[in-house]
């Protein structure tokens, strides 16, 4: 199956039939699963990220990010917003944090060695997000498992399950993800209620921007030594 190249920027999005659409001139790619609706959401490499320098993120070197440095506690606040932490936990086989052979395999042949996630709810409760960061062994490798997200049966980051809430039920998941230096940092959203699941809902773009500036900051904190 085959389909026009999108924009980096562009977001992309999977349903259940392939469809291609221009909106705002940038070109939308439209694919499913058989259960679940995954839309992928591209942004630039290096999204509105703290600055860090750039050998601090070009190559794995020195101690490797903790998960108690990401996701410390048992919620956190981004720009002025709360977010109640549900589970956590760290994937050392990265492939376990996604779906589909085309992400699998990006991952181990850029030598993924983990992925720290967590799923979170906005202070709202309308939102349940799982947000996470995958170490690639370099910047050309995070490079290429986000080029690699770009078909919901190839290649997709996963929302991951809470005790007790069943996020992977058919409802709508919208994926956003971009690269960072040597990692990949993505989010994967879900409505706990009855509000729509695409990048137009400024609900959703607001609580994955807000989970997208957090692990920004651990990264930075990180880099700096002071996770």
């Amino acid at each position: 199956m085959s389909n026009s190249p999108a924009p980096a920027s562009a977001r992309r999005l999977l349903t259940a039939v392939l469809t291609t659409a221009t909106l705002l001139g940038l070109a939308s790619i439209v694919l499913a699963t058989a259960a679940l609706t995954y839309e992928p959401s591209k942004k630039e490499n290096g999204g509105k990220g703290n600055p860090l320098k750039p050998a601090s993120l070009t190559s794995r070197n020195g101690t490797p990010l903790q998960e108690s440095e990401v996701f410390g506690g048992n919620n956190f606040t981004s720009r002025g917003r709360e977010y109640q932490i549900l589970a956590k936990d760290t994937r050392t086989n990265c492939a376990e944090a996604g779906d589909g052979t085309g992400l699998s395999q990006a991952l181990a042949q850029h030598d993924c060695t983990q992925v720290i996630r967590a799923t979170v709810k906005s202070a709202d409760g309308l939102w349940a997000l799982t947000i996470g960061v995958a170490d690639l062994a370099d910047s050309a490798g995070a490079t290429a498992v986000d080029e690699s997200i770009t078909d919901a049966r190839q290649a997709r980051f996963t929302i991951m399950n809470p005790s007790g809430i069943d996020l992977n039920d058919g409802r709508r998941i919208f994926v956003q993800h971009r690269t960072e230096g040597h990692y990949v940092l993505y989010g994967a959203i879900a409505s706990l209620g009855n509000s729509p699941v695409d990048g137009s809902t400024p609900g959703l773009t607001q609580a994955l921007d807000d989970g997208e500036a957090y692990l920004d900051e651990a990264l930075r904190l990180h880099a700096l030594g002071r996770g």
